[in-house]
C-alpha cells in the first residue's frame, strides 16, 4: 500500500487517511450541503472551518464562533450557528461510526507500526475529547494522530446518508437534528423579540419540545436568545416588581 505522507502546516497525514476534524466537516458538508454554500459564510468563517486542525480548533467550537461573531446582525449569527449545529451533529455521527466498527480510529507510531483505537472507548468523555482535538494519549503516553482511511469514510456517507434519509443516518438516532435545530433557534429568536421576558418552558412549550431535552437547553435556548440580541442565559432569579 502506497504510505506517501502529505504535509500540512502542523500535521502529517499518510496518502489516503483524512484527520478527525476535517472528517467531521466532510460529514457535515454531504449531509446538509446548503449550509455550506460558501456564499452564506461571514467574514473569515471559511478560513476558520477549513484550518481546522492547522489554524485553528474544533474545542469548544460553539463558544469559539459565538466570541468571534457576536456583534453581527442577528440573521447572520443564526447562519453561523447552524453550521456550528451541522458540525456538532456530524460529530455525532462520526462518534457512532466509530463506536461501532464502521469506521476505525487509526495511528502510526514512531517505529512505522500501525495500530488503532478500540472502539468501546469512543463512548466515553474521552472518546469525545480525541474526536474534538484530533489526537490521542496511549497507554505508552505518547500522544497521537488520529486517522481515518477516507475511502471507508466515503463509502459509508455513499451508502448510510442516502437521499431518503435527507443525506443522514437515521439508524436507532432520534434526536433532532442539526437542521430541525437552526429552525427552532431562528423561531425562537421571533418569540423573544415579541417577548424578551418569556420563560424557558414557554418558550420550548410554543416550539414543541421539551424544555428539559438536552439539545433545548445545550443549543436552542441559548442560541435562540443570543439571536433575539439577548444574553445566552437569561438572569437566575425571581423579577423585580414595577411597583
Amino acid at each position: 500500500m502506497d504510505r506517501t505522507v502529505a504535509k500540512t502546516n502542523v500535521r502529517f497525514y499518510p496518502d489516503g487517511y483524512i484527520g478527525l476534524e476535517q472528517a467531521t466537516l466532510k460529514i457535515a458538508k454531504y449531509i446538509e450541503p446548503d449550509e455550506w454554500r460558501l456564499e452564506t459564510f461571514l467574514d473569515g468563517e471559511d478560513t476558520f472551518w477549513s484550518g481546522l486542525a492547522i489554524t485553528s480548533s474544533a474545542v469548544a467550537i460553539d463558544t469559539q464562533l459565538w466570541l468571534r461573531y457576536k456583534e453581527c446582525a442577528p440573521e447572520d449569527v443564526v447562519r453561523v450557528y447552524a453550521r456550528v449545529q451541522s458540525f456538532l451533529y456530524a460529530q455525532q455521527q462520526l462518534q457512532k461510526w466509530l463506536f461501532s466498527g464502521e469506521l476505525v480510529g487509526e495511528y502510526l507510531s514512531e517505529a512505522g507500526q500501525w495500530g488503532w483505537i478500540h472502539s468501546e472507548g469512543w463512548s466515553t468523555a474521552a472518546g469525545l475529547d480525541i474526536l474534538e482535538r484530533g489526537v490521542a494519549t496511549l497507554d505508552d503516553d505518547w500522544v497521537r494522530l488520529v486517522l481515518l482511511r477516507e475511502d471507508k469514510l466515503e463509502k459509508l456517507l455513499r451508502e448510510v446518508c442516502v437521499p431518503e434519509n435527507n443525506g443522514r443516518d437515521t439508524r436507532g438516532d432520534a434526536s433532532p437534528t442539526s437542521g430541525e435545530e437552526g429552525r427552532l433557534i431562528k423561531k425562537l429568536a421571533e418569540l423573544l423579540k415579541k417577548n424578551k421576558d418569556m420563560s424557558k418552558v414557554k418558550a420550548a412549550e410554543l416550539l414543541g419540545i421539551s424544555h428539559r431535552s438536552r439539545p433545548y437547553e445545550l443549543r436552542i435556548w441559548p442560541g435562540g436568545r443570543e439571536a433575539a440580541g439577548l444574553a445566552r442565559r437569561a438572569k437566575v432569579g425571581r423579577k423585580k416588581s414595577l411597583q
